[in-house]
């Protein structure tokens, strides 16, 4: 886990990205570890790779594959990155936790907004990690190019 903070901490997951898009295969010690930095630090990979197809390209190799239905999901996300068509990869099952980063966390700038989606098997790359359960948050993570009818419920106003 520390060499995956420390590439976080060194800004270097573009790179990191495209070079282990190019391993035959991972280790299944190396995907538990980054299922669990996923939840942790996706912001901060995002940002850093600064490619949304590359980022999905990465989570499909490196995360557990979901094997289960479709699913009603939630996400608080950033006003500004929703009026953009850039929302983020990480949902929940549970309203009340997406209400939490909708009117917090991500409520910088212009504010934030509450969103309901239906995302079918193939949408969704993985379920959630242990972490992910241990705090409550039960985050999917999902494929945003194939997201399809996603509804804003409600809209927070910006934090401070």
């Amino acid at each position: 886990m520390e060499s995956l903070r420390q590439i976080t901490n060194d800004q270097g997951w573009r790179n990191e990205a495209q070079r282990i898009l190019l391993e035959v295969s991972l280790d299944s010690n190396f995907i538990s570890e980054f299922h669990t930095h996923w939840t942790e630090e996706g912001h901060h990979i995002r940002t850093q790779i600064k490619d949304d197809k590359l980022l999905v390209n990465l989570l499909r190799k490196v995360l557990p594959q979901y094997d289960g239905g479709t699913l009603i999901l939630f996400r608080g996300e950033n006003l500004d990155r929703w009026n953009s068509d850039r929302v983020g990869l990480c949902w929940t099952s549970q309203i009340a936790i997406a209400e939490m980063f909708g009117g917090g966390l991500n409520a910088i700038g212009s504010g934030g907004v509450l969103l309901q989606a239906s995302f079918n098997p193939s949408s969704i790359i993985s379920g959630p990690s242990g972490h992910s359960s241990y705090l409550g948050e039960e985050e999917f993570t999902i494929d945003p190019f194939k997201a399809e009818c996603i509804l804003a419920l409600e809209r927070y106003p910006p934090s401070s």
